[in-house]
């Protein structure tokens, strides 16, 4: 029970901190609502759960220890993220209609959350070093099993209620008349990420 506790804990802790996640979902759900949101989370969820389970069969630690493919996809998160970047920057800078549907939301919302956290090895360190806190040699399959949903589930939850308040529609009123502005600040916070992906 108290190793669930911990999975349970740093899982919140990792999904509450700030990131190229939230950014993501906060921008596709003020563009494309609530939809387009959930699609965000259910793409980062994916690849979290393929991290998660690569960590759990013993797996994760050949990227890890492996340079040239840490690498590889380190590199190509990076060019991911200053994509996105500047794609949220372009975007704010053209004049959009507020009243545009979500039915003309062009963006793919569930690719860019499955890439955002697929191409960022540090998925797979973050994991591998989590679990090897509380995954023994007798542990049973259930047992990791319930640590993998945690940590999934973990996710999905809290993004989830960022997508539900975000998208409320006095909520979501209000934000869209600074919509450029943030799009701009989402835009530099991705560049952003991209740089430290890039060089950490």
């Amino acid at each position: 029970m108290s190793a669930w506790l911990v999975v349970l804990s740093v899982s919140l802790v990792a999904a509450a901190v700030p990131g190229a996640s939230l950014a993501l979902v906060m921008r596709h759900t003020l563009g494309g609502g609530r939809k387009a949101g959930l699609l965000t989370m259910c793409g980062q969820s994916v690849s979290v759960a393929f991290y998660v389970a690569l960590t759990l069969l013993g797996l994760g630690v050949v990227i890890t220890k492996t340079p040239w493919l840490f690498n590889l996809i380190k590199w190509g998160g990076a060019a991911c993220l200053f994509w996105m970047g500047v794609s949220a920057i372009r975007d704010s800078l053209r004049k959009k209609n507020l009243e545009q549907s979500e039915e003309d939301y062009r963006y793919t919302p569930f690719r860019d959350g499955l890439l955002v956290t697929i191409l960022n090895p540090q998925v797979a360190v973050f994991f591998l070093a989590m679990f090897s806190q509380v995954v023994t040699p007798d542990i049973t399959a259930g047992v990791k099993l319930l640590y993998g949903a945690t940590a999934v589930g973990v996710g999905m939850v809290w993004f989830s209620c960022i997508v539900f308040l975000v998208s409320n529609q006095r909520v979501r009123k209000q934000l869209k008349a600074f919509e450029h502005i943030i799009e701009r600040v989402m835009g530099g916070a991705l560049l952003l990420l991209g740089i430290r992906v890039a060089v950490g």
